[in-house]
């Protein structure tokens, strides 16, 4: 009986303590609330009118902003799904066993059902078909002009830990079904179109492929399978890329990225329990290399290999297309389509060399979102262009000329005399003179990078790739250092040069206590162009 109480009495006080709460923080002036992930919604309280009272629109709005300002609206939404989440296994989301969490999508493709389509039919079979047709016409148009494709299909989670779907959906999943990989895999392995079936890997991970609370593959999956198409792409385009390099594994209680994409959306009360991995990488600094230049054509699975390129090597030629129809180019820039339909693909494909076409299982069945069939209609007519980029002539701090953002990487505003870079900067010259006088870079070297430190700070110069210059300092330093027409010769194209210089040492003033200034700075850069 004294169970019996104490279950009534707990469950009235989960039931009416929001309740209460709420009116004292309307009362006063505690607001206790919590802020809720992934909803952004606010709005105005309405002005009074009779007008709008009598048609009701002020009762409309007022309930409408009354529901969005109540405190503590954060607690009632939390504390309800919470008991949703941990008494009955439901969320927002499919919740399977142990707790593991599933986008619906994932398990109707991996078990057929709920209209996911079935490969054991012909007309499935002859779409499927008529689709890596399609691939093999790309592939060819691609190669017409020098450029090549890549195909990959993201894991499933559904696909990974089939034992942790509920038994419901597994009730009504027909045995003889066969679903959209398997079928793909086998057509595609009859093409010679490059390609990676993520989940092929399945048996030969070290870490864990997903966690319970994402839907989205784990980190460190999608760090190994980045390192992976790097590689590959250097064999297809007989390229020298600079990879990725996985070091040490570091864990964690806390999610990298987006382990736990679908938890932190239920808005339980708790953290999510468990450890979670991530690969701590580094860049290649080879004698000699080219940049990677691609398309990436996907959803939040291609985003993944975009990210890592661009953490790594910011100045590299990525651009993003997402399968809903909007593309951000190398700069960052995003324009957001309507359709794929009339898009004038003619500045991307000037300044690439692949195109990789990433698909989620259940996006399998949607043959590429539109981007295929535009590809190789655009391709018909396509007539390949010099490279777009913007260059400047030179960088030179004591022109009286608009400062050359467009042609900079790295590099902060023009102060008095020299501008400041980070670590890591990209200047893109175009000057046929280099050629014959050489090229000049004239830096300034900050004593702040050697207090407390007896190491040098190794500041490296490759020109279109190639190292062409390596110094150590070991103490402030302002001056000139200059490569000679002879070290250029061969790697100017019609006097276009990729000018990158690499720091070992940076510092940030306001750590410091010099100033407030936060910035992360490295180098001092007074002039970059032909030896004057």
């Amino acid at each position: 009986m004294k169970l019996k109480k104490m279950v009534i009495v707990l469950f009235l006080t989960v039931l009416y303590l929001p309740f209460v709460l709420g009116f004292v923080s309307k009362a006063g002036a505690w607001a206790c609330d919590v802020p809720l992930k992934g909803f952004t919604d606010s709005t105005e309280k309405p002005a009074f009118s009779a007008g709008s009272f009598l048609k009701g629109g002020f009762q409309k709005n007022f309930t409408k902003w009354y529901e969005a300002s109540f405190k503590p609206r954060g607690v009632i939404t939390k504390t309800y799904a919470t008991i949703r989440y941990h008494c009955f296994n439901l969320g927002n989301r499919t919740i399977g066993n142990n707790k593991d969490i599933f986008d619906q999508g994932y398990i109707d493709t991996e078990l057929c059902i709920n209209g996911a389509a079935d490969y054991s039919k012909e007309e499935h079979q002859k779409e499927m078909q008529d689709y890596v047709k399609k691939l093999q016409i790309l592939q060819e148009k691609l190669q017409r002009f020098d450029k090549h494709l890549y195909v990959y299909i993201a894991p499933s989670k559904a696909n990974f830990y089939p034992e942790n779907i509920p038994k419901k959906y597994k009730a009504i999943s027909d045995e003889d079904a066969i679903t959209s990989v398997p079928y793909f895999s086998q057509l595609i392995a009859e093409t010679n179109i490059p390609h990676l079936i993520c989940r092929d890997r399945k048996d030969a991970l070290q870490y864990p492929a997903f966690y319970t609370t994402g839907i989205h593959w784990s980190r460190t999956f999608e760090q190994e399978t980045s390192a992976r198409i790097i590689r590959e792409l250097s064999e297809i385009t007989g390229k020298n890329y600079r990879n990725i390099l996985l070091g040490e594994v570091h864990q964690s209680s806390k999610p990298y990225g987006r382990d736990s994409d679908v938890y932190d959306l239920l808005n339980v009360w708790g953290e999510p329990q468990g450890t979670y991995y991530e690969y701590i990488v580094n860049g290649e600094h080879p004698e000699e290399y080219e940049k990677i230049k691609i398309l990436v054509h996907g959803d939040s699975f291609g985003q993944g290999i975009v990210g890592d390129i661009r953490r790594l090597y910011p100045y590299e030629t990525v651009w993003y297309a997402n399968r809903e129809q909007y593309i951000t180019d190398e700069k960052g820039k995003t324009t957001k389509l309507g359709s794929w339909e009339g898009f004038d693909f003619s500045t991307c494909l000037d300044n690439i060399d692949a195109v990789l076409l990433e698909t989620i299982e259940p996006g399998l069945e949607k043959y590429g979102y539109g981007i295929v069939d535009r590809l190789i209609e655009f391709l018909d007519t396509y007539e390949p262009q010099k490279s777009s980029r913007n260059y400047t002539e030179n960088l030179n701090c004591a022109r009286e000329e608009g400062w050359p953002s467009y042609a900079l990487g790295g590099v902060y505003a023009r102060e008095n005399g020299f501008a400041w870079a980070r670590g890591y900067t990209e200047i893109l010259l175009h000057d046929e003179a280099i050629e014959t006088a050489g090229l000049e870079l004239q830096i300034g070297i900050s004593p702040h990078l050697f207090e407390g430190d007896g190491t040098p700070d190794t500041v490296e110069v490759f020109v279109n790739g190639k190292r062409l210059l390596q110094k150590d300092f070991y103490e402030a330093w302002s001056g000139s250092l200059f490569i000679t027409a002879e070290e250029l010769s061969g790697i100017g194209d019609e006097g276009l040069y990729d000018v990158e210089i690499y720091c070992s040492k940076s510092f940030i003033p306001k750590e410091k206590g010099i100033n407030d200034d936060s910035r992360d700075l490295a180098i001092q850069l007074m002039y970059v162009g032909r030896a004057r």
